[in-house]
């Protein structure tokens, strides 16, 4: 039975890695990484704390400084880690005596008796002139208010997530990125003028209910519309621009000085997405999968004009022919990935993955950004180790594999955590144990890089929104766990290292049993996964260098022909080989 080509032979054809493709990724993957960095991570400077002290009025008849009139109006109190400071929510009750003496008054026990802040709170401005917290005194008998808006911000995710990934792939990509940014910015802005405290809340929660939808609908997107060797690049594109604007964040947070501000410089711009929509196209891929033959035979041939290609002669029989098979398919939503044995253990595998590298990534961020010193420069420390390790994750994705590469350095995770454990006894070896949480910070960062590019290519078409939404809902939905974690050290400093590392080394079992796509086709239709890459040895080890060799090609992307269906596509039957490696760049 002769093989009947597929979507990436049809996009190898009108161009999968030429002016089109680039330009998609200057249009949408550029800036979507990067804005979206700041339209996400802006509320953590928006709802800072600053240093506070109750308002204590008269201060300008004494002709005092701040310092010495604070250590006469306000008690000292001795913190959790022991140290001793002044209140931040006490202070002593005064009288005004003869001679405008301030006199304390005193309580039962004959000690100076404190009443709460009667008169409002004074703010530390060296940092920040305003913030939420210190506009809407969410202090003291408030001071889980902050707390409340990233919960909510979770929650948000997690319901959002879910809903917009199946809705991606009932509706399409493309609309749903757009709903998502118009969601974004009117959430964002009320969120920015909310005159109170439940207006506040629920306008941010709204607003985060499109992340990470929107980077997931986007990637998606961008995968769907260049060749195999461009994939890796797209997501090493995506999580280094991330990394670069996460960087500049605290920057800018430092020079506005302002919540407000902050905000309005930091979502406003999504609006840019709104302009270049007619340079945005929906996947052909999945209007395929959803028999919109009509309309991606349109894209395709925008796809060909813009990148100087013929348009294959016999296109409408090759749409057909990608149409025939799905064409008899009943579909049950996201319940379809458990339809067959193999496709079933890969979601729960990958759903596994997903889980396990957001709630290491966030509990060792959370531990290690427990430490004194300034904000804005422990925000930057923290980003920055993600840029060499994002691009350590490309590298190895694309020349290692990325299979092994996952499996390696969830294990090197793993690793770290659990040699931790031991260290934790030992004063003198503190530098140690900080050295193998940075390690393994950037261990689990290269991870979440090769698990998301996992996801896109071993789902199918039909269901690849859904995927990765289930992975990204369980993995942010646990996730809102991650501090109970590191808050288990006070019962014993061992036992967060020993669960993240528990983690770490169970996932990596279960990445290891993921298959090898470094190179391959995508699946287009759910039957497709039934065999997808089953045949694969354990121990295979695919790299770059080796499918070069194989093939002879000198350069260019090289691609593995995954999925072949027969010439009687209407029974579904499906056969996986590895055919002939060709170069992605050849005409």
């Amino acid at each position: 039975m002769a093989p009947r080509v597929d979507f990436d032979d049809i996009l190898e054809m009108v161009g999968n890695e030429n002016w089109f493709q680039r330009r998609l990724i200057f249009v949408l993957v550029y800036p979507v990484s990067f804005l979206l960095a700041w339209m996400v991570l802006n509320i953590l400077f928006m709802v800072s704390v600053p240093d506070h002290w109750c308002y204590v009025p008269g201060r300008e008849m004494y002709n005092m400084t701040l310092e010495q009139w604070k250590n006469l109006t306000i008690p000292r109190e001795t913190d959790e880690t022991g140290e001793t400071r002044l209140s931040q929510c006490r202070m002593f009750n005064l009288t005004l005596g003869d001679g405008f003496a301030l006199t304390p008054v005193i309580s039962s026990n004959g000690t100076a008796a404190t009443v709460g802040c009667m008169h409002g709170w004074e703010y530390d401005r060296s940092n920040w002139r305003r913030t939420a917290v210190s506009d809407f005194d969410w202090v003291c008998e408030d001071a889980a208010n902050p707390t409340t808006v990233l919960t909510m911000n979770s929650v948000g995710s997690v319901v959002g997530t879910l809903v917009y990934g199946i809705m991606a792939d009932m509706i399409g990509r493309r609309p749903v990125f757009f709903l998502n940014i118009v969601i974004f910015l009117i959430g964002g802005i009320i969120n920015i003028f909310a005159p109170t405290f439940l207006v506040f809340v629920a306008s941010r929660a709204i607003a985060q209910t499109t992340f990470p939808s929107l980077y997931n609908t986007f990637f998606t997107l961008a995968v769907e519309l260049v060749g195999p060797s461009l994939r890796g690049q797209v997501n090493a594109i995506a999580f280094c621009v991330w990394t670069v604007s996460m960087c500049l964040l605290p920057l800018v947070a430092w020079l506005v000085a302002d919540w407000q501000w902050l905000g309005l410089i930091t979502i406003v711009p999504g609006a840019y997405f709104l302009v270049v929509c007619r340079y945005i196209p929906e996947s052909p891929r999945w209007l395929i999968s959803v028999r919109r033959k009509e309309e991606a035979k349109e894209i395709l041939k925008d796809i060909a004009a813009v990148n100087k290609r013929e348009v294959p002669k016999d296109l409408d029989q090759m749409l057909d022919d990608l149409s025939q098979q799905i064409e008899h398919e009943k579909k049950y939503g996201i319940f379809s990935l458990f339809k067959y044995r193999l496709s079933a253990i890969r979601t729960v595998f990958l759903t596994f993955c997903f889980i396990g590298n957001i709630v290491i990534y966030y509990a060792l961020q959370m531990n290690v950004s427990n430490m004194a010193g300034n904000e804005f420069l422990n925000f930057f420390l923290l980003s920055a180790v993600e840029a060499p390790a994002n691009l350590i994750g490309w590298l190895g994705s694309e020349h290692l594999g990325r299979r092994w590469t996952e499996v390696g350095f969830l294990a090197i995770t793993g690793v770290s955590c659990l040699t931790i454990m031991p260290l934790l006894f030992s004063p003198e070896l503190t530098w140690l144990v900080t050295a193998l949480a940075i390690t393994a910070k950037f261990s689990i960062t290269v991870s979440f890089f090769v698990v998301f590019l996992q996801s896109a290519e071993i789902y199918p078409t039909v269901l690849r929104g859904s995927g990765q939404a289930l992975g990204s809902t369980m993995a942010y939905a646990v996730g809102i766990g991650s501090p109970a974690i590191i808050y288990l050290s006070n019962a014993n400093p061992v036992l967060p290292y020993l669960i993240l590392g528990s983690i770490a080394v169970l996932c990596a079992v279960m990445a290891s049993f993921l298959p090898e796509t470094l190179g391959t086709d995508m699946p287009q239709c759910l039957e497709d996964t039934r065999d997808f890459l089953h045949d694969q040895p354990y121990f295979s080890f695919i790299t770059r260098r080796k499918l070069r060799a194989e093939s002879g090609a000198g350069s260019g992307g090289l691609r593995r022909r995954s999925v072949v269906v027969s010439q009687d596509g209407l029974n579904g039957a499906v056969s996986t080989r590895l055919a002939k490696l060709e170069a992605e760049a050849a005409i």
